[in-house]
């Protein structure tokens, strides 16, 4: 059996814990062995929980110092392709919360990193690999539904008042902190997309820097089908 890939995270709030447990439940195959927050009192308490030795309040000192095969980003949209591409640099694998970036250069930017080191990028977007997500997938591709034209999907964004989520220039907004992961299972089912048309819009005071809480988009498929996204 190989030894556990040694990981160190960076970022422990809220969707941290959700990793918490995928470190706790497969022990065999992963080792948190680093934790690096800005935040040392949210760095300790996350180190404590999950037993790890290694606490780090600056990013580039876990790389370069930390026992470690790859690293777990669960910072703000806006931090994934600078961390993404120094883990690169530094030979470190990298899993990166969704969203993958801001723009389009900077997911362009990560893979290129990520390719030249030779290191692999994953982006978690975890519920392609949910079961519900597996079986659906394998009644489509037996061909048990016919041919898919058309699919919807609905997203309802919910979350405090106050946060980077909603500010858009830290990556906040319905696309990148909700509507992406439905996005992603349109495309797990049906394939990619070729062509977008869309509108989007602030409603609600607590939006920031053009931040949208109000979405909606049509997607046209490579094989024809059609998307519709609210």
């Amino acid at each position: 059996m190989s030894k556990p890939l040694k990981v160190g995270l960076v970022g422990t709030g809220g969707i941290s814990n959700r990793h918490m447990a995928a470190y706790q439940e497969h022990p065999d195959r992963l080792q948190l062995t680093a934790v690096c927050d800005v935040v040392e009192s949210l760095a300790q308490d996350y180190a404590k929980k999950t037993g790890v030795d290694a606490i780090y309040l600056d990013y580039e000192q876990m790389l370069k110092e930390a026992d470690i095969d790859a690293v777990d980003i669960c910072t703000g949209h806006n931090l994934h392709a600078p961390q993404t591409i120094a883990a690169a640099e530094a030979g470190k694998h990298v899993i990166v919360e969704k969203a993958m970036s801001n723009t389009l250069q900077d997911c362009r930017n990560m893979i290129a990193a990520t390719d030249k080191a030779g290191v692999t990028l994953m982006i978690a977007q975890h519920l392609r690999h949910s079961p519900e997500a597996i079986a659906a997938k394998r009644i489509i591709d037996a061909g048990n539904l016919g041919d898919i034209h058309a699919a919807r999907t609905h997203v309802i964004m919910t979350g405090p008042q106050k946060s980077w989520m909603n500010d858009a220039k830290a990556g906040g907004g319905v696309l990148q902190t909700n509507s992406v992961h439905h996005i992603d299972l349109l495309r797990f089912f049906i394939g990619d997309v070729k062509r977008v048309t869309g509108v989007c819009k602030s409603a609600q005071p607590q939006m920031t820097n053009g931040a949208e809480d109000l979405a909606a988009a049509t997607l046209e498929f490579e094989n024809g089908a059609i998307g519709d996204l609210f």
